[in-house]
């Protein structure tokens, strides 16, 4: 990705320490970063041209899991690829078994941020074949 513009990186994640620290992490490294730690409103939700990717938090408080947001997001039209973050083992193996994300990764992670720009690279890449 080097040389070219690095696609927005939508943030939503609960826990607001988090969440500050991945946009800045991200952030210091090239990405526009969008973050939000509200409640997710998938039906009030454009994505034109926007995000480049999403990063997903499984578990969160007051609103359905991210593995449902997603699936409500990607219903309605989203084509990015979504990377989900879990501090939960069954949380992640159920985000695999869904087949709706580009990756999962666990948090708490100290260099979840450099995880995400690895996951987010990959995900990115032109698909061979």
């Amino acid at each position: 990705m080097d040389g070219q513009q690095k696609p927005t990186v939508f943030i939503h994640e609960d826990d607001e320490a988090l969440l500050d620290a991945l946009c800045d992490s991200l952030e210091m490294l090239g990405y526009p970063v969008v973050g939000t730690s509200g409640m997710l409103q998938p039906n009030r939700l454009r994505f034109r041209g926007m995000p480049g990717i999403f990063i997903m938090d499984l578990m969160l408080m007051n609103e359905p899991s991210g593995i449902e947001l997603t699936r409500t997001l990607k219903e309605r039209g989203m084509k990015c690829p979504v990377i989900a973050i879990t501090a939960s083992p069954m949380m992640a193996e159920q985000a695999r078994e869904s087949g709706l994300f580009a990756d999962v990764l666990n948090k708490p992670d100290g260099v979840l941020a450099l995880h995400l720009v690895s996951a987010i690279d990959k995900a990115l890449a032109p698909q061979e074949g």
